[in-house]
């Protein structure tokens, strides 16, 4: 059976995704998981992959958004 289910380790990642997202480093998230999920830090790690994973997702999203516009401008 698992410490932890599927909803909280997603809140988890997504609450580290809003950190960094807001601008908070690497090590500050990591610390501010382990802290206030009372989890190990190699698990947030995990969750730190997981979320800078999405934020290249979103990016690659946003910026093939702004060169199509920019082509369609042009």
């Amino acid at each position: 059976m698992a410490l932890v289910t599927r909803k909280e380790r997603n809140d988890r990642r997504m609450d580290a995704l809003l950190k960094m997202e807001k601008g908070w480093g690497v090590g500050q998230t990591i610390n501010y998981l382990v802290h206030d999920y009372k989890i190990t830090r190699r698990s947030a790690n995990l969750d730190i992959q997981w979320a800078s994973a999405k934020l290249v997702q979103n990016f690659a999203k946003t910026e093939s958004n702004i060169v199509l516009l920019l082509v369609a401008l042009t």
